[in-house]
């Protein structure tokens, strides 16, 4: 399977970032934990709290049987809908780009190549499991940060909208439309917005449709330009950065109402909480690399290199590259020190840092293969390390 068009990973991943973060390690839970059973009540309250965390866990572990499903069913080199000729945006023949599907469970929008996967999806089912999980998402943040307190059906109305989208997600994927393909995109918005009780209007339906055929051209382009060098973490930087444009777009046409139904406040550019931007491709390909100042932080990575890609013997050609490239990285990033839940959750990270991390580390990648003697595993291993390492100052050295 190839993970980068899957979404089921992404969007499992925030229930990950938001509900094990708050099972584990929200006050609220902390103080449901600590309580004494003396008082009948909170002990109530507490089960209460236990058995929708073992439903979370029940929630995930489907979400694992999914995963192994589509890959099952979905060959790896299978192309992305719509990317497999150069007019990937062209209109179908007899229907057109946009045209107004039979049922509100079809896609608002088809574009050539990608009728069948869109059609998979009951779309009205999920514009009303997203528009429902957006504020749920604003409720998460204000719970970790303090400003909303946790209710005891909150894991489950969060699982409940998460399951729903990832099965809808699933549907697409193994009938040939990833989450991430623009036509999915716009179908998503355009969903969300109906059932948010914010619905388009017309000219907006117009402009969303160019924004479909405008940024799946610019996707086929995309990736026209790859070659078998190109690194994996290039295409995924790429990918963001061209999702976070068409998200732009759509949101600079909507008005206050759908901007809040698809940004709720506390969501937006946070990796495990924005559904509608780039930043979801971040899920499950980041990690944070803990450092107390310059030096420990260009030692950390090059344990990250010896680990993963190059033998230790290599270890006196990196240090100097390690340290060339390490100096070249901006202060006021490296010893940026996040802090409250997004320091403390392992999933949550605002999504340009990541990006600026996988920025930063490509340009070490090019460096090192361009001045080290790679064996072709080496190379190959270096091509296909698709995780950012996000610095966090820990302390100062």
């Amino acid at each position: 399977m190839n993970r980068q068009h899957f979404l089921a990973t992404a969007v499992g991943a925030i229930l990950g970032a938001v509900v094990m973060h708050l099972a584990g390690g929200g006050d609220d839970n902390a103080r449901l934990s600590s309580r004494t059973t003396s008082d009948r009540g909170e002990s109530s309250l507490s089960r209460r709290n236990a058995e929708l965390e073992e439903r979370v866990q029940g929630q995930l572990k489907e979400m694992e049987r999914l995963r192994t499903e589509v890959a099952r069913r979905s060959p790896a080199d299978k192309p992305s809908a719509g990317t497999t000729s150069n007019d990937a945006g062209a209109p179908k023949p007899g229907t057109g780009v946009g045209a107004t599907k039979r049922s509100k469970q079809s896609p608002r929008y088809v574009y050539r190549d990608t009728e069948k996967g869109l059609d998979a999806v009951s779309w009205n089912d999920l514009g009303r499991s997203s528009a429902a999980l957006m504020p749920l998402l604003a409720d998460a943040h204000g719970i970790a940060h303090g400003t909303k307190k946790m209710r005891p059906e909150f894991y489950g109305e969060l699982t409940k909208h998460v399951g729903a989208i990832i099965t809808e997600a699933i549907k697409g994927e193994a009938a040939g439309a990833a989450w991430e393909h623009p036509a999915f995109a716009v179908n998503l918005v355009h969903a969300t917005l109906r059932n948010a009780g914010v619905p388009l209007t017309a000219k907006q339906e117009d402009l969303l449709e160019q924004i479909g055929h405008r940024f799946i051209e610019a996707d086929a382009r995309r990736k026209a330009g790859y070659n078998k060098e190109t690194f994996e973490l290039q295409k995924r930087v790429d990918s963001v950065r061209l999702h976070d444009g068409l998200y732009r777009d759509v949101e600079s046409m909507l008005d206050d109402a759908q901007r809040a139904a698809l940004y709720p406040a506390g969501v937006k550019g946070t990796v495990g909480l924005d559904l509608f931007s780039g930043s979801i491709q971040w899920d499950e390909h980041f990690k944070r690399i803990e450092h107390t100042d310059r030096a420990t932080w260009q030692q950390a990575v090059r344990i990250q290199m010896i680990s993963k890609v190059l033998r230790p013997s290599l270890g006196d050609q990196l240090d100097p590259i390690i340290a060339e490239w390490g100096a070249g990285i901006p202060d006021a990033y490296l010893e940026r020190e996040p802090t409250g839940p997004i320091r403390e959750s392992e999933d949550l990270e605002p999504a340009k840092r990541v990006t600026d991390a996988a920025v930063f580390q490509i340009a070490l990648f090019k460096s090192i293969r361009d001045r080290v003697a790679l064996t072709d595993d080496e190379r190959e291993a270096l091509r296909n390390l698709n995780v950012a390492w996000v610095p966090l100052r820990t302390g100062k050295g």
